[in-house]
């Protein structure tokens, strides 16, 4: 696994509780780890005595890391698809990643704040998993189709596709360096119609 510096498995503030996938780089005042998936690059560093906090994945990577790591129960919390947990004042919600049985994206929002990130990880940038991603932004106020229509994406959709494929070889992708790019999932989770630019159609 090619190295990467700390900052990059540790989420910015106000989600700086969170490490993804960075069990080399635990700091002694975060207790959260968030697990993308069980393949054994994002797993340095975790092992059976690992007792510096909780580790949230899904289920199946939960029965993986107990088979092959032995990872205790109690240092585990499960969340599967679709499911959502608040964790110290950040809901966490669980998506399909689409890489293999059992990955996830974690959507984290700071319910104070409204601040929102969405980590990647590895993932397959496949419709199903953008659309997941566009519906469950959808749902909490932070993305705003401009149109319609039975089967084309629209240009939003087509932008997060763009951001999707773009961060999809990285493991430590986060949506605040994915929307320098695409500048249409962003601001607090209430934030003003007028401040989420409106797309062209592209032909």
């Amino acid at each position: 696994m090619p190295p990467h510096p700390p900052t990059l498995k540790r989420l910015r503030p106000p989600l700086s509780g969170f490490i993804v996938d960075g069990f080399n780089f635990c700091e002694a005042d975060v207790r959260h780890y968030l697990l993308t998936h069980a393949h054994s690059d994002h797993t340095c560093g975790l092992h059976a005595s690992f007792d510096l906090g909780t580790v949230y994945c899904s289920s199946v990577t939960a029965r993986v890391l107990r088979a092959t790591i032995g990872l205790p129960e109690k240092r585990i919390t499960t969340i599967d698809v679709g499911q959502s947990i608040e964790v110290e004042g950040v809901q966490i919600t669980a998506l399909d990643a689409g890489h293999c049985p059992g990955s996830l994206m974690f959507l984290l929002e700071h319910l104070a704040t409204g601040h929102t990130a969405l980590h990647t990880g590895d993932m397959r940038a496949s419709q199903d998993v953008r659309e997941a991603v566009c519906a469950a932004l959808l749902r909490r106020g932070l993305l705003r189709l401009c149109h319609r229509c039975n089967h084309s994406p629209s240009p939003t959709t087509s932008a997060i596709a763009a951001t999707a494929a773009a961060v999809a070889t990285t493991t430590t992708a986060t949506f605040t360096a994915a929307a320098a790019a695409a500048r249409v999932l962003s601001g607090p989770v209430r934030a003003p119609a007028r401040h989420v630019p409106r797309l062209q159609r592209q032909h």
